[in-house]
């Protein structure tokens, strides 16, 4: 099998099919955003706990006054954290869990709140 030369139509169209085949499975990857192969239930509960585990990893926000509720990739945060900063950072790194679709924000700020163990 040759390659072809520069400006041989065979060449050209071989390499417009390998784009269109690339672009259709990187907007299949695209277009999946969460576990693959999984039912919803199980995808949300993975949402669930991997937004969990990123905002115990995050300073500035009170991870054990959020409760994390996720439902058709739909993510509810509710619960209080000590600062405006808090809230902001808490929706910030929700948002970017793979799955998430939009992020509903129920946080109050009750400034001075410095968490549920102290």
């Amino acid at each position: 099998m040759s390659l072809g030369r520069v400006g041989d139509p065979r060449s050209s169209a071989t390499c417009y099919g390998v784009l269109v085949v690339a672009a259709c499975l990187l907007s299949l990857a695209c277009a999946s955003r969460g576990p693959v192969g999984e039912d919803q239930a199980t995808i949300d509960a993975w949402i669930s706990a991997e937004v969990r585990r990123v905002l115990e990893e995050e300073p500035e926000v009170v991870a054990g006054d959020l409760r994390v509720e996720t439902r058709d990739g739909i993510l509810v945060l509710s619960g209080v954290q000590p600062s405006l900063e808090a809230v902001a950072k808490a929706l910030d790194r929700a948002s970017r869990v793979r799955g998430v679709l939009q992020v509903v924000n129920q946080i109050r700020v009750i400034e001075g709140r410095l968490g549920s163990a102290g």
